[in-house]
């Protein structure tokens, strides 16, 4: 079994190479959003420094969002193309399921967010079940008051996302008995080959990947709805 993992959510693009639960290598370089030239020369290099080849691969997975509009619909084309080329299946996993799963092993819930922009973050919850991570609260767009409503002081709660990079202060003090965790602030693609393997050791089958999930509309379709009163795609 052998997985090539992208992320290209963020400003950081990162591609990873794991076989049998073995990371074989990871790239990450945060480069201001360059991922059209990023990408694939990413892949090429990691995997000539490997030594493997695109017909030994035998899974992809993809960072499907929220997160960067442009860089998201850039690492899928690439992966989908892939999938398609080498007739391999193609998983998808969400922001806050890959910021959450180096943090399983943690003994409180989890709550990431990750910036939505205006002091806002895309949320999502996780509460431990069996030897996994379960929903515990929807993805959406919600503020820090929302937040604390439904959390209150955070005591049973480890915060981890990009939320962290321009806000980690206001958090800490939404919820200052919650446990802060920056490592997981950068999106890393070995997050994401770690559930895809997880996922085929459970015979689970790979879901909807058609389309990113952006969950609020791209600010230049958002300003234009404002000015001219009306939904651009009703």
């Amino acid at each position: 079994m052998l997985i090539l993992a992208a992320d290209t959510s963020s400003s950081n693009c990162s591609v990873a190479l794991m076989k049998d639960q073995a990371l074989l290598g990871e790239y990450n370089m945060n480069f201001g959003k360059q991922h059209s030239i990023l990408l694939m020369p990413m892949i090429e290099e990691l995997m000539e420094k490997t030594g493997v080849q695109p017909s030994q691969l035998t899974h992809l997975a993809i960072n499907l969002g929220p997160g960067s509009f442009t860089g998201l619909r850039i690492g899928l084309s690439v992966l989908e193309a892939m999938a398609y080329a080498l007739e391999i299946p193609l998983y998808g996993y969400s922001s806050f399921e890959a910021a959450a799963e180096p943090l399983k092993n943690h003994d409180r819930d989890i709550l990431i967010l990750h910036d939505a922009l205006k002091k806002t973050f895309y949320s999502q919850a996780f509460r431990h079940e069996g030897d996994g991570l379960k929903e515990s609260l929807e993805p959406d767009v919600r503020s820090l008051e929302e937040l604390q409503q439904l959390f209150l002081e955070g005591a049973n709660l480890v915060i981890a996302g990009d939320g962290l990079v321009k806000f980690k202060q206001d958090i800490t003090q939404a919820f200052p008995k919650a446990r802060i965790i920056e490592d997981s602030i950068i999106a890393r693609a070995s997050s994401l080959a770690r559930l895809c393997q997880s996922d085929i050791n459970n015979n689970y089958p790979p879901g909807d990947v058609s389309i990113p999930r952006y969950m609020r509309k791209p600010q230049a379709q958002r300003e234009y709805e404002a000015k001219h009163g009306h939904d651009l795609n009703p």
